[in-house]
């Protein structure tokens, strides 16, 4: 998403500071000024860790987004991942991502990098089981 005009936001994000308590304006122009930054920006993947007795995440890294033909997005986060295997898996051996991740050339790597994919199918998966039985001519 490419920001044009930023007027407009300033507007829309002006209004909805106004209704936060004991902001000031310098904090106002900050917060305004980063959503602007991060709307421009093409595309970040975040790492974060999970902390679950805590119900809370802790960012870890944030890296920008692929932005060629030649890789697939899923592979580019792959790699990712894999060069950063010794780093995560001494936090957890365990992965959780977006149903958008259960891709098998991102999946492969994961795998490959020993650790473990916690992810949902996407609406597009073909589950069907192969019959390696022989077929008997009854249902």
């Amino acid at each position: 998403m490419t920001i044009r005009d930023k007027k407009a936001y300033k507007e829309l994000f002006y209004s909805m500071l106004e209704n936060l308590p004991n902001i000031n304006q310098w904090r106002k122009v900050f917060v305004i000024e980063t959503l602007i930054l991060f709307m421009s920006i093409r595309g970040i993947g975040g790492l974060a860790a999970i902390d679950i007795d805590n119900h809370t995440a802790f960012h870890l890294e944030a890296i920008q987004s692929l932005n060629s033909k030649e890789q697939s997005l899923s592979g580019w986060y792959g790699k990712i991942i894999s060069d950063r295997k010794d780093t995560l898996t001494s936090i957890s051996k365990y992965l959780v991502a977006d149903a958008w991740f259960s891709k098998r050339t991102f999946a492969d790597q994961i795998i490959q990098s020993e650790m473990h994919l916690i992810s949902r199918f996407r609406d597009d998966a073909n589950l069907k089981y192969i019959n390696t039985q022989q077929l008997t001519g009854k249902r």
